[in-house]
């Protein structure tokens, strides 16, 4: 009893384990019965919950349940994350919600264009429909036009140039088109004036490099062209002016040497190469005085030792992935031992012994992959471990399958907080 006589409402045992944020995400993986007795034991919770700014789908069937004669209404929720199904049991979003910022329709199937008409009046930021496969040019169009910068449509594969020309009024900084495999050059003609900066086309086969003369004028930064194996030379041609930060050529077959010439006016960060088999020294020797953190060279087995020179000028590099680079011989691997590696994958390596050990150990790496690195001991490894606790390598994770002379004992003895923290990844 309070001084006044007046009973204290103690917190429930639900909301002293829980702030209402982690609730909020760990109802996301709870099935609707599971999360309305949650929320019963705790309608004070419950209120602290859906005080958030960001809710998911589940939570507001919950609240439904609980509340049933009383829908929930609400100015300050910006964000909801709907999961799939649930949009057709929760109606009028935009009247209850009209200063929803974010949405999330993510593999919602049932979604049409009857619904993202219903959703016009909303001042929408970032939209997310991937994989909502009824949706057309017709509810596109429908989208409030105003206020939409970041838009995804990945995984819509029914969708043709003809459905994205309702893209043209919009002014996307942001346009996610994975996996839409209908779509053609004739699609980012329509893009040529938004004022983009990420533009992913994953798996858009049909994309060439011509297509993207009409992006020549644009300001892109991040560029995702992997699996797209139309793309050749003339792509990164038309690219030239542009200010990439980050580019995938992840399986574009022709990418060739003469390709990235044309990247050396950029400021690179993320560049993956992975697969571009006509990449050779030459061609790492164009791109060496990019400021790249991350470089993906998986699969380039024509880079020998020479390359690892042009690699060795990237100071600013901390990943670097080398597998299936067989070429590669002890001589590149001490090239690198003044660079700032974090992380550093030698798969499939097979020239290297344990010599490369006194070079890593200089490296302050955290993640290290030398599996099917077939000449590699106990004894190399050990010198990572350093002499005492203060030295060798930071080492968090490390990939040793098929590594057949680094034995279990080893690694117990070298790095038993990896083992036993279960960082190891063997045989």
């Amino acid at each position: 009893m309070s001084a006044v006589g007046q009973t204290i409402e103690k917190p429930s045992f639900v909301e002293r384990l829980l702030p209402p944020e982690h609730f909020s995400h760990m109802c996301k993986y709870l099935d609707d019965e599971d999360q309305s007795t949650l929320l019963a034991t705790s309608k004070e919770m419950l209120s602290k919950t859906l005080a958030l700014d960001h809710l998911n789908s589940k939570m507001l069937r919950a609240y439904q349940t609980i509340f049933p004669n009383h829908p929930l209404q609400s100015q300050t929720i910006s964000s909801i994350e709907f999961s799939p199904g649930d949009f057709s049991h929760i109606p009028d979003i935009a009247t209850r919600f009209p200063n929803l910022k974010q949405l999330s329709l993510e593999d919602c199937s049932e979604i049409t264009d009857e619904n993202l008409a219903s959703l016009s009046s909303l001042p929408l930021i970032h939209l997310n429909l991937k994989g909502c496969k009824k949706i057309s040019g017709a509810g596109l169009s429908q989208i409030n036009k105003n206020y939409l910068a970041l838009l995804d449509l990945s995984f819509c594969k029914q969708l043709k140039d003809r459905d994205l020309r309702a893209l043209e009024g919009f002014f996307l900084t942001g346009l996610t088109l994975d996996g839409c495999k209908k779509v053609t050059d004739t699609t980012l003609s329509f893009l040529r004036n938004h004022p983009l900066e990420d533009l992913s086309l994953e798996s858009c086969k049909k994309i060439t490099g011509s297509g993207f003369e009409a992006l020549k004028s644009s300001k892109l930064k991040n560029l995702n062209l992997k699996d797209c194996e139309s793309i050749g030379n003339d792509c990164l041609a038309h690219l030239a002016e542009l200010p990439l930060e980050e580019l995938i050529l992840e399986n574009c077959y022709e990418i060739s040497d003469t390709s990235l010439s044309h990247l050396r006016n950029h400021r690179l960060r993320v560049l993956s190469l992975e697969e571009c088999s006509k990449i050779t020294d030459a061609g790492l020797r164009q791109i060496e005085a990019q400021p790249i953190k991350s470089l993906d060279l998986q699969g380039c087995f024509k880079i020998t030792d020479e390359g690892m020179r042009s690699i060795a000028n990237m100071q600013n590099l901390k990943h670097l992935d080398l597998e299936g680079c067989y070429r590669i011989t002890d001589k590149g691997i001490k090239r690198l031992r003044k660079l700032p590696l974090q992380r550093l994958d030698l798969e499939d390596l097979e020239q290297l012994t344990d010599k490369i050990f006194s070079y890593l150990k200089k490296l302050p790496l955290i993640h290290l992959n030398i599996s099917s690195c077939k000449l590699l001991t106990d004894f190399g490894l050990s010198e990572l471990a350093g002499d005492n606790l203060h030295e060798g390598v930071p080492l968090k994770s490390l990939e040793v399958v098929g590594c057949s002379k680094i034995t279990q004992y080893g690694i117990i003895n070298i790095f038993p907080g990896l083992y036993f923290g279960s960082n190891v990844v063997y045989r």
